[in-house]
């Protein structure tokens, strides 16, 4: 992801996928919303399974949407807690995205 000034573009494929995922997009509007929590707190409150949240939080954070809050967790707790990383995210401007490679066409 590229920073600008005004946002961060998102431009690696993979990060959109990542983010694509309706599971994670839920998992990230709760921590967003919410604050940080741990996979199972997520996982009881979107009906989800503690091992498919886990993994989706990972890979969340492979493409920086969330990070370890390991900081802002009280002394002597052993769960791994995950926060959303703040930020304006945005897709490039048209005039620097791709052109579609299908061969088709929008307009008629």
């Amino acid at each position: 992801m590229a920073e600008k000034p005004g946002g961060t573009e998102i431009t690696e494929l993979a990060a959109l996928k990542a983010l694509a995922q309706p599971r994670r997009q839920q998992i990230l509007q709760r921590l967003t919303l919410h604050g940080p929590a741990t996979s199972a707190i997520l996982a009881r409150a979107l009906a989800l399974n503690t091992g498919a949240t886990s993994y989706h939080l990972r890979e969340l954070a492979r493409y920086g949407f969330v990070e370890d809050a390991a900081a802002e967790e009280p002394a002597g707790r052993r769960a791994r807690w995950w926060r959303a990383v703040p930020g304006d995210r945005r897709f490039p401007p048209r005039s620097r995205q791709s052109p579609p490679r299908c061969g088709s066409s929008w307009t008629s």
